[in-house]
């Protein structure tokens, strides 16, 4: 027999904020046949050396709105736990001293008006009423937000777990995980070396052993560790003639973060020059471990900070905390169903803001798991967001390295970061690209967004204000809306659905009747409550045959929603045809003329109408063609 329960409806596997966070929540939510695993003790990864920091500040409004709940859950979770968690709600300054961070901060107090959350932009005398400590002499301004604050990371999961125990949820340290078995009817066999468990539901929490468990159930996760330092300093004096507790400073502008920590600072700097570790995956025993400080790599910043805050330049620094955290290509978390697997979920990825973003994320996560889809719109860190590229080697360690490198860097509107790219191109991207396209990324295809005229170079300038496209792309709206345009959407998701049971599939999911053969229909499919999950076009090619597209951008979800609800008895094919397939899409008033020039086929008003799709010949070429 195994000496663990052996059998839960939900599998939790992972110890840290997340899996601590996300059994709370089901807990609450009345989901209490949930086990959750952990190999050493609770919060023995990325969670007990983390430096606690809780910030509401993000340039999303949804993500927000989650930093902002989880500041609620720990400002009460003492009370509803009876366990010390230290949160100090000090509030946070973030300094400015360029106008474009001005203007960031700016644009972040509209979104924070939107939610309701309290943020202020304050003038240097403010500044030094927060915190005596610093030299504002290039400073022009900063940005208050008085709800911040910080907190003992491992009491705060320690709590979580406590009041997800008084309500059922069994936790099983010292139990490691060693392989998963779908099993035939749903559910898996998660097997430890404790024995077996029988789940309905598994989610992998294991934060930067996530991909090692996903690997168990033949799923590559695009998560990989980062090393991030800070420094503790002996007591400084100056603290002592401060009549209150200084809130977390940041200044972004010279990449750092202090706070006071006891009687000492706490100083965390993010290098621009970062470094990976374990890139195949952390070692099984690395628990409650720290790697070997490398003060020579953040010394810079570090400088940069002794000069801002003059009390660090004489006090001595006590310890030096270098810690690896788990990192994704853009620096959210993995949050939602795996594509491509039933019954598991996935939780983890945090990078080193898991403490303020593991409370919100556990809500969401387990109204997800338990009432079908979560109360917010969490597309930003759903998983389906990426691709199986994401998790290709060279490019999730571009792009992780990136994230951490710019974390403090100003985030302008429509900003497409270059690291990891090109990554997939169409046939057309090199011609695309000598005619002066500017390329964005949409789920690992680069796509043009806008062409620059001659003498005009081909890159957008940063700002908060009219961007230098503006003009130009205004030039291409009026060009396609009075004479004709060829827009390059190679990158489109595409899908074929096939099978003598494809039409009762589709019109089963569709919102829209399904076309006639022949004919396009433009639809939606609908969740559970009735809110949209896709939008697409359904093309009726056969009687059993239809083609099927969606965004770029959602071509993962898309065809996960698809599969999820495929028939069990068979009789419907779902084939993914994205990459096999290009889109020319042809607009504007002169674009029958056009084609006209490049077909003998009848393509007039009357001889292909509106909603029409039908094999035709451009050139020496045979296409698809879609009206």
């Amino acid at each position: 027999m195994p000496d663990v329960d052996a059998r839960a409806h939900v599998v939790i596997i992972g110890g840290g904020i997340g899996g601590c966070s996300l059994a709370y929540h089901l807990a609450q939510l009345g989901e209490t046949d949930v086990v959750l695993l952990e190999k050493g003790e609770l919060t023995s990864g990325s969670t007990w050396h983390a430096a606690g920091l809780c910030t509401q500040f993000n340039a999303s409004r949804i993500l927000t709105k989650l930093l902002m709940y989880s500041i609620e859950l720990y400002k009460g979770l003492e009370a509803a736990t009876g366990q010390a968690v230290d949160f100090r709600e000090v509030g946070s300054v973030r300094l400015a001293s360029t106008t474009d961070r001005m203007d960031e901060f700016r644009h972040a107090e509209g979104k924070a008006r939107v939610v309701g959350l309290p943020f202020e932009l304050i003038d240097v005398e403010r500044i030094r009423e927060l915190c005596p400590l610093l030299t504002l002499d290039d400073v022009l301004g900063a940005a208050w937000i008085p709800t911040d604050g910080y907190i003992d990371p491992s009491s705060a999961a320690n709590a979580l777990a406590q009041g997800a125990r008084d309500r059922g949820v069994r936790i099983e340290r010292r139990t490691t995980v060693t392989g998963m078995r779908a099993r035939p009817g749903g559910g898996w066999d998660v097997e430890t070396d404790r024995g077996t468990i029988e789940a309905g539901i598994v989610v992998n929490a294991a934060g930067m052993w996530a991909p090692a468990v996903g690997r168990m159930a033949s799923v590559e996760l695009p998560i990989l560790p980062l090393a991030h330092q800070f420094v503790v300093t002996d007591a400084v004096a100056a603290l002592r003639d401060i009549d209150h507790e200084i809130p977390v400073i940041r200044d972004p502008d010279r990449s750092f973060y202090v706070r006071a920590e006891g009687q000492g600072l706490l100083v965390g700097p993010f290098e621009p020059n970062p470094t990976t570790w374990a890139e195949l995956g952390p070692p099984s025993d690395f628990e409650s471990k720290l790697l070997p400080p490398d003060l020579p790599r953040i010394e810079d910043v570090l400088a940069l900070a002794a000069d801002r805050v003059p009390a660090f330049a004489e006090a001595g620094i006590k310890n030096v905390i270098n810690g690896p955290d788990g990192y994704t290509p853009d620096g959210k978390c993995l949050m939602g169903w795996v594509p491509g697997a039933r019954d598991l979920f996935v939780l983890a990825g945090f990078s080193i803001f898991g403490i303020v973003f593991g409370g919100g994320a556990g809500k969401y996560a387990a109204e997800w798991i338990v009432q079908g889809q979560p109360s917010e719109d969490m597309w930003e860190v759903d998983t389906r967001r990426f691709g199986p590229w994401a998790a290709a080697r060279p490019y999730l360690s571009a792009k992780a390295l990136d994230v951490y490198g710019h974390e403090y860097a100003i985030h302008y509107p429509h900003q497409e970061r270059p690291a990891g790219r090109p990554l997939q191109t169409d046939p057309l991207h090199d011609r695309l690209a000598a005619r002066g396209a500017v390329f964005g990324f949409r789920q690992g295809w680069e796509r043009p967004l806008w062409f620059a005229p001659a003498g005009v170079a081909p890159s957008d300038d940063l700002t908060f204000h009219r961007p230098n496209w503006f003009a130009h792309v205004g030039q291409e709206c009026r060009g396609v809306r009075e004479r004709v345009g060829v827009l390059d959407q190679t990158s489109f998701g595409k899908y074929e659905v096939t099978g003598p049971g494809a039409e009762a599939f589709l019109e089963g999911l569709s919102a829209n009747a399904l076309p006639a053969a022949g004919r396009v229909a433009v639809t939606q499919m609908l969740n559970e409550r009735g809110g949209i999950e896709c939008d697409l076009t359904i093309t009726r090619l056969a009687d059993d045959r239809f083609y099927v597209v969606s965004a770029a951008g959602t071509e993962v979800h898309d065809l996960d929603h698809l599969w999820r609800r495929l028939p069990p008895d068979g009789g419907v094919r779902l084939d993914n045809v994205t990459g096999s397939i290009g889109v020319l899409t042809i607009a504007g008033p002169r674009s029958r003329e056009l084609l006209a020039t490049l077909t003998d086929d009848d393509v007039t008003n009357e001889g292909f109408g509106f909603l029409t799709a039908r094999p035709i010949r451009v050139g020496s070429a045979p296409v698809l063609a879609m009206r």
